[in-house]
């Protein structure tokens, strides 16, 4: 019997067994491995007749599907592209064999962060302006935000739960960012150049990226201009709030010291929290005293997704903050006033 091998650094196989797509490692027999890959030994009989799916990830996201059958693998276990046929990605979104658990947990994505997701993209597409996703972001959101699915998460078995638990949270904060953008009746977003995203043309964006100075969003409101920050860091272990914004427009930002003492006591810091109360109850007063302590905002708030009580270290606490909640235009108003008396 050949050797099949998949290689889980780039491509992710799975095989459709009836209308349940499951990892390639359900069907091994054995397992090797070397530096860089890990190899699954199969038996090709289990597998004839029913169809490999390719998932590949290039660069951005997971962008691209194909199927297979196990006689289109050559004898080093990679298909012959040639013999594949290329196959929509979205329409296995609801296929893949997941624990009661993770389908716990994605049940509640369908009903809950698509809605977000919907809503975020309503509002970039009225502003005409787009999101770009730097980083760690760039890997495991990106087409999450764009066909609703959290295919980089799904495709992977065994690790679903954690990668699951990060989209969520990030789908959470910049959902509150457009509350926020929607409250301060953003005008305008204005387009600064940065030399990090190469960009050529001339449309505003929102930037997201996980510890950088670089302003995620500056915009122009009836009130006065203003500079968003998102998770927020200077010096590295600095803790990094996930959304911090200041009247006015900042241009200079590339000398750490001068950007703090700035924003001391003229910035609002808001606080997501996407999970249960009980994941983070136990840090979240000394999260907030720290905030205080290093970065001297004016107002700092906390939002959360489920249930919680207020939360007394903080100025505010909106809670559920969730679409279509009770919570939504007190946020906006509360936001609207104090962005006003900054």
């Amino acid at each position: 019997m050949p050797k099949r091998v998949t290689r889980k650094s780039f491509h992710y196989y799975f095989v459709l067994d009836g209308d349940s797509l499951k990892p390639i490692e359900k069907f091994a027999i054995k397992r090797e491995y070397d530096n860089l890959y890990e190899y699954f030994i199969v038996d090709d009989s289990k597998l004839r007749g029913k169809p490999i799916i390719e998932l590949s990830f290039i660069g951005s996201g997971y962008l691209s599907a194909r199927e297979y059958t196990i006689d289109d693998f050559t004898e080093n276990g990679d298909p012959d592209y040639s013999k594949g046929k290329e196959v929509n990605v979205l329409d296995f979104c609801d296929k893949f064999d997941l624990s009661r658990e993770d389908e716990r947990e994605y049940k509640e994505f369908k009903t809950t962060y698509i809605p977000m997701i919907r809503e975020i993209k309503d509002y970039t597409d009225k502003m005409n302006i787009e999101i770009i996703f730097a980083g760690y972001q760039k890997k495991i959101i990106k087409e999450t935000i764009e066909y609703d699915c959290p295919i980089g998460c799904l495709v992977q078995h065994g690790r679903f739960s954690g990668c699951f638990n990060s989209v969520k949270g990030l789908i959470y904060q910049l959902w509150v960012l457009k509350l926020i953008f929607e409250a301060i009746n953003v005008t305008q977003f204005v387009h600064f150049v940065s030399i990090i995203d190469n960009k050529i043309d001339n449309k505003p964006y929102i930037r997201l990226e996980q510890g950088k100075p670089v302003p995620a969003a500056q915009v122009l409101t009836p009130y006065d201009g203003a500079t968003f920050w998102y998770e927020f860091q200077l010096y590295e272990n600095l803790m990094r709030p996930d959304i911090i914004f200041v009247r006015g427009i900042i241009n200079q930002f590339d000398d750490p010291q001068k950007l703090l003492n700035y924003i001391y006591n003229r910035s609002i810091i808001i606080e997501c929290k996407a999970g249960n109360y009980d994941n983070w109850k136990r840090e979240v007063r000394e999260q907030i005293r720290y905030y205080r302590q290093i970065y001297k905002p004016k107002y700092l708030v906390l939002t959360s997704l489920k249930p919680s009580p207020r939360i007394r270290d903080a100025d505010e606490t909106f809670s559920p903050l969730q679409p279509g909640s009770k919570e939504v235009e007190r946020f906006k108003e509360y936001i609207r006033d104090v962005f006003i008396r900054l």
